[in-house]
């Protein structure tokens, strides 16, 4: 399924920008792109929002459930990486 935004510009158009952060090269959706932004997002609110509750106990800690979604999505999505590039370099 492409995206609506494919063919845009994404340096000048916003939506174009926004919407390659949950896509492939080739406009289509990407699960692996998909879920590396979502899970680093949802650690960097957590943290975010631990950081301002308690700004005087210093650095929080993070639940190591968080800590491993968002590390198995970015070996996964490092290694979908890997995979294409071996891929394009065999052509």
């Amino acid at each position: 399924m492409l995206l609506p935004v494919f063919g845009h510009d994404p340096e000048t158009d916003l939506l174009a920008g926004a919407a390659q952060v949950f896509s492939d090269d080739s406009g289509n959706v990407d699960l692996f792109d998909s879920q590396y932004v979502r899970f680093n997002l949802i650690l960097l609110g957590y943290f975010r929002g631990r950081f301002v509750d308690h700004s005087g106990a210093g650095i929080p800690s993070l639940p190591s459930s968080l800590v491993s979604l968002s590390g198995v999505s970015t070996a996964g999505y490092l290694g979908k990486k890997h995979v294409a590039r071996d891929a394009q370099g065999s052509l």
